[in-house]
């Protein structure tokens, strides 16, 4: 199997034996086979998915690679490649938060919010003196 698209919806648990695993949830949409390239017309092999979730649609490509050997164009891809599978290695996209302050990318505290403090979510004190540097 070369790839999916998915979308992650939540982060929930389940009791396998006398333990909770952490399991994510990913959504799959639709998926739809758009083009197969080969070696002889684009210098390489790989297969184009077109996902569409309600009105959003998007296109990403992957390697070809074996359980997508019998499909051809306009196939709809399903979940039925994942038989037999056990492993998957997952690759996503973080959202960017651009530059953020230290309570909300390292969950500082903060300083009081009244009395006349000018400060309330500056970073503050990080460390002492010696050694000099900030501690990991």
């Amino acid at each position: 199997m070369a790839g999916l698209i998915g979308k992650k919806l939540e982060m929930t648990r389940i009791i396998k034996g006398d333990a909770f695993v952490p399991v994510t949830l990913i959504k799959i949409p639709e998926l739809k086979v758009v083009q197969i390239k080969t070696v002889e017309t684009d210098g390489y092999a790989a297969i184009v998915l077109e996902a569409t979730d309600g009105n959003l649609s998007f296109i990403r490509e992957f390697p070809f690679t074996g359980a997508m050997v019998e499909l051809k164009v306009g196939d709809n891809v399903t979940l039925d490649v994942l038989d037999g599978i056990e492993m998957v290695t997952i690759h996503g996209i973080s959202k960017g938060k651009g530059f953020q302050g230290a309570m909300k990318r390292h969950n500082f505290k903060g300083w009081p919010g009244g009395h006349g403090s000018k400060f309330h979510r500056a970073l503050g004190s990080i460390g002492c003196r010696k050694p000099r540097r900030t501690k990991p």
